[in-house]
């Protein structure tokens, strides 16, 4: 019976103790189109979008190196259509393109 207790008392610690570990992150890897800054800019205006808000970011490499930039949402005038880039200066990478942006309501 003592051994029986022992191992529920030992069960209960471990379960609670499980419980309290954070979550763990989810990371999924996704592709990104990259080219130098000029060529990029190009794709982009092509389009017809213009910068409407930029800040400085970062991105993830599938390495797990984080890289700092730029981050730009890109806007079509009449929300047609829109691109959210990433550039460090020398290069841009595509990370979202869309269509139909309007603001919510």
């Amino acid at each position: 019976m003592k051994t029986l207790l022992m191992s529920f008392i030992g069960l209960c610690i471990a379960t609670t103790v499980a419980a309290q570990e954070p979550p763990r992150d989810l990371n999924f890897a996704f592709t990104a189109p990259c080219d130098k800054l000029l060529p990029m800019a190009q794709v982009i205006k092509k389009y017809g979008e213009r910068p409407l808000v930029s800040g400085k970011g970062t991105v993830r490499h599938i390495t797990g190196q984080v890289l700092a930039g730029t981050v730009t949402l890109w806007l079509e005038p009449s929300g047609k259509s829109f691109s959210l880039s990433f550039d460090n200066g020398q290069m841009a990478c595509m990370l979202a393109t869309g269509k139909e942006m309007y603001p919510t309501q």
